[in-house]
Parts: C-alpha cells; sequence; structure tokens
C-alpha cells in the first residue's frame, strides 16, 4: 500500500516522507511533530495508536487508510464488515463445521476488527459457535506458530479465516506439520489479497482488498482537501472486497 500511494503522489509531483512508527504513540506524536515542524503538504495515515492529541492539533489536510477518528478525518478503507460474512459464509456452504477465528487483538479498536464481527455474526446466523484464537500484534512468528499448533491440535476445526493473509499461510503450515490435508481435512481463507502473497502462496484462498483503489481514493481525498480545505467530504468511504477461491478450499 505505502508503494502504491508513494507512487501516485510522485507523479503528481511530489514526494513522499515515510514513517512506521511500529505502533508506539511516542514514536508517532513525534513523527506528527518532525511533520508539521518541516511544514509538509498533507498527511496520510495508516496508524492505530489511540489518543494521539496532535492530529487535532494541526490545521494540515490528513486523511486516514483503515482507522477511526474523532476529528472529522475522512477514512478510507475496504468492506472489512462484509469480507468477514463472505469468508464464513464460504467456509459453511464448502462443508465446514468447525470454525476457528485467528485474529490480532480484538480489544484493539480499529476498522479490521470488522472482519471479526462479519464472521461472527454469519457464523452465528448459520447456527454454528465459532472458535476464537488471539495473536497480539507484537507476537513473534514462533509465538504465533505454537499457538496456531495448539489450537489446531485442541479445537480440531476443519475451517479457519484468518484476518490477515500471512497468518492463514501459519495455519495451513502448522496443518501440513500434523498431517492434516488442505483443503480436505481443513480449509483456509485469509484476508487482504496483497501481490506478494498471491505470487509465492498462490494456494491460498483469501479476500482480496483493492488496493489500486484505495491509494487512488486516499491520494484524491488528500489534495481535494489541499485544493479546498472547505470542501465538505464524507467521514468514511468503504470499499468493495471479492474472493479468490484457490486450492485452500473445496471445490
Amino acid at each position: 500500500m505505502v508503494e502504491k500511494i508513494e507512487d501516485r503522489l510522485f507523479n503528481r509531483g511530489y514526494k513522499a516522507i515515510i514513517c512506521n512508527s511500529l505502533d508506539n504513540p511516542e514514536k508517532e506524536r513525534q513523527y506528527l511533530r518532525m511533520l508539521m515542524a518541516n511544514q509538509v503538504d498533507g498527511i496520510i495515515t495508516g496508524s492505530h495508536n489511540e489518543g494521539i492529541k496532535e492530529y487535532g492539533m494541526t490545521e494540515l489536510p490528513i486523511v486516514s487508510y483503515d482507522r477511526y477518528f474523532k476529528d472529522k478525518i475522512p477514512t478510507v478503507r475496504s468492506d472489512n464488515y462484509g469480507g468477514g460474512q463472505l469468508a464464513a459464509k464460504t467456509l459453511i456452504d464448502k462443508g465446514a463445521k468447525k470454525l476457528l477465528l485467528v485474529s490480532g487483538s480484538i480489544d484493539v479498536q480499529m476498522p479490521n476488527n470488522d472482519r471479526i464481527t462479519g464472521f461472527n455474526k454469519a457464523v452465528e446466523d448459520r447456527g454454528y459457535t465459532p472458535q476464537t484464537v488471539e495473536l497480539p500484534y507484537n507476537s513473534t512468528p514462533a509465538i504465533k506458530r505454537a499457538t496456531i499448533h495448539q489450537s489446531l491440535l485442541i479445537d480440531h476445526p476443519d475451517g479457519i479465516f484468518c484476518t490477515d493473509d500471512l497468518t492463514a499461510i501459519l495455519c495451513m503450515q502448522e496443518a501440513k506439520k500434523i498431517g492434516m490435508k488442505i483443503p480436505d481435512d481443513l480449509q483456509v481463507i485469509g484476508f487482504d489479497g496483497s501481490t506478494n502473497v498471491q505470487e509465492y502462496n498462490p494456494e491460498l484462498s483469501t479476500i482480496v482488498q483493492p488496493l489500486d483503489d484505495i491509494a487512488d481514493l486516499l491520494v484524491r481525498l488528500l489534495f481535494n482537501r489541499l485544493d479546498n480545505e472547505d470542501e465538505k467530504l464524507l467521514e468514511e468511504y468503504t470499499l468493495p472486497v471479492e474472493l479468490i477461491q484457490r486450492e485452500s478450499v473445496k471445490n
């Protein structure tokens, strides 16, 4: 996503300063102060730290990707809720009954959690009760693998929805280690659909975000604010997702 945004800004004659806070609130505050001090023209943010008052202290045009704001900052996101529902319906329609949701920390307030809400609602509407595994965002790959491995042995799922593709890949790898066959014994669906994942893990079925459209809209909204700071913009723009079905689910 960062590369797509940077490319679009460059084509409009702008240079991008890329700041990665690694979900550290203090780093994010310092980056914002630095950007304001350097008089940048605008900010696109995708961080999920809460309580960053600096966003309300600047007159700079700001647009957000997949983050809730209280300061009437426009947010662009995928249809996370609909994507979660689509994953649930697909797994159930293909015969899965013991469903497992693998996600990040649910207590963190961000639009991505709508994937969880949508999945759980669709599963419960069909008369099933999903099991849940939370993997904190700062978990190491080793901890994630161990947690997933344990859940496979204890919960015996036959259908897994992961709220990101990389975790879905870990689930498939751990399942194969204990002799489970994909998709005969276990069906897996991820969420993101990034090009790298599709190239190196072509068997993974996933809910695909329209990343090019998201990048286009983020940049367009930012320039709308730059050209006319009084223009009224929506507080939320939601773009549709789609399922790409591959070998990790049954035909």
